[in-house]
């Protein structure tokens, strides 16, 4: 597994110079269901944007593909780039899952790229220093508690992201 990780983390390092013209990813609602009954997909406790898989549109129509993978009772993000391509559309209004583009996070070259490994050795962090910005994807999920309130863990099955720091903002 070691070199398979090993692989996965020079794949990523790989798309320095690349440069990114869309983003695109299968976004997770934080609850199933909102104040209104249906899945709410953002809480300014939750810093962050969690998705299942994000899609990194390159220039030359060259694609990466970002996904968790399960080493035993753990996850790290990997590259996937065989996947068919992800396409945006109306999603059902009660689905907790919904594809989209991405618009809210930066285009540009990839100019710098960092790929942090936990005490196992497994991938839980990657940095892209994209047109000024820093763009971390994460291994993790954010968990609904009984009481209501929302709970992020590290190293579990979906891509966090964050731009500087903070959950991309739609508007």
């Amino acid at each position: 597994m070691r070199d398979w990780v090993e692989e996965q983390a020079a794949s990523f390092r790989r798309l320095e110079g690349q440069t990114v013209v869309q983003w695109v990813g299968i976004e997770m609602a934080l609850r199933e269901f909102g104040p209104d009954g249906l899945p709410q997909w953002d809480d300014e406790s939750v810093p962050l944007l969690p998705l299942s898989r994000v899609d990194l549109g390159l220039e030359g129509g060259g694609h990466a593909r970002v996904v968790t993978y399960q080493n035993d009772d753990r996850f790290g993000l990997s590259r996937c780039d065989d996947l068919p391509p992800l396409s945006p559309h109306q999603a059902d209004e009660a689905s907790v899952f919904r594809t989209r583009g991405l618009s809210e996070l930066p285009a540009g070259t990839i100019r710098d790229v960092l790929v942090i490994t936990d005490e196992g050795g497994d991938i839980s962090e990657v940095r892209f220093s994209v047109a000024g910005h820093a763009v971390v994807l994460r291994a993790g999920e954010v968990y609904e508690n009984n009481d209501g309130t929302l709970n992020v863990v590290g190293m579990d099955e979906s891509v966090l992201l964050q731009v500087d720091g903070r959950r991309p903002d739609r508007r």
